[in-house]
């Protein structure tokens, strides 16, 4: 069993977890927004964030 000094030497844990942003940009602006919508609805985890803006120029 480690002893108190060796638990005081090993690295801690990390405050809050790494963010990681994917910009994915396309052209369409019918089906990409409902495929988008039903990956983010497939992958249902709370840690991840997903939004589709659509914008027209």
């Amino acid at each position: 069993m480690p002893t108190k000094r060796e638990n005081s030497r090993r690295r801690r844990a990390p405050f809050r977890e790494p963010v990681t942003l994917i910009l994915i940009v396309c052209g369409g602006e019918a089906t990409e927004p409902l495929y988008f919508n039903g990956l983010r609805r497939h992958l249902r985890n709370s840690a991840i964030k997903a939004s589709v803006v659509v914008r027209s120029d």
